[in-house]
């Protein structure tokens, strides 16, 4: 409740008014969708390791974790090659197409060791970008005089991702562990191996991900009409 009230206080007018435009639902819908669909893989990756026959998900954490620098370090010149034909709303929505099909691939892949990495390079991509986006796109949708309120209203996407991607989706498609071989007691180990082990998951989070892609599609473009109308503001 201390929490509750402390973030009521912190709310300005302007907050208030920002979290009643479709616009923001539609910028935060994308961005806990995007956040989600990297936050499936961060949270089972040992699991799916053990899954495509890996004996230690140490080194694709790695890749992870190397793969989330670069694109923070790389994303800002990536955007303006891309600025005149994409908002920030744009590529944060290419993003989550991305996710999507890699969380297809992730669904349908065969477990090499090799695809592994790349799907993890790809997502730690993925997630380095969005990170870099999140900040931006909080500015350019609603300006810079309430960017820490606003800022903190926006990371909550972050949480409600991992709780849809991550709680929701595993709980509805909990992992099928049909082939779990018979006198195995140990609570930690999987006792799955293969693409079907998270097949389900992967496809929910892939179809969830195509549609936030889908709803930047007019809000990319809406915001292209008024940078064309108004470009000093853009």
């Amino acid at each position: 409740l201390y929490l509750v009230f402390l973030l009521c206080i912190s709310f300005s007018i302007q907050s208030f008014q920002m979290i009643q435009t479709v616009r923001f639902w539609v910028v935060f819908s994308i961005q806990a969708c995007g956040f989600g669909g990297v936050l499936v893989v961060v949270n089972l990756i040992n699991h799916i390791a053990e899954a495509y026959g890996i004996d230690d998900a140490a080194v694709y954490i790695a890749i992870l974790g190397l793969s989330s620098a670069v694109a923070r370090a790389m994303f800002g010149y990536i955007s303006k090659c891309v600025a005149e034909r994409l908002t920030l709303v744009g590529m944060m929505g290419r993003i989550n197409l991305i996710l999507s099909v890699n969380s297809l691939v992730f669904a349908f892949t065969t477990g090499s060791p090799a695809l592994f990495a790349m799907l993890v390079s790809v997502t730690g991509f993925c997630y380095g970008s969005i990170a870099v986006l999140a900040a931006a796109v909080n500015v350019d949708m609603f300006g810079v005089k309430y960017i820490a309120t606003n800022d903190g209203i926006f990371d909550f996407s972050n949480a409600v991702g991992s709780l849809v991607f991550v709680f929701v989706l595993v709980t509805l498609f909990p992992v099928d562990d049909s082939d779990r071989e018979e006198g195995v007691d140990d609570d930690d180990a999987l006792g799955c191996s293969g693409a079907h082990c998270f097949q389900k998951v992967f496809f929910g989070a892939s179809c969830l991900c195509f549609v936030a892609f889908s709803l930047s599609v007019p809000l990319n473009l809406w915001l292209l009409k008024k940078r064309r109308e108004s470009p000093n503001l853009y």
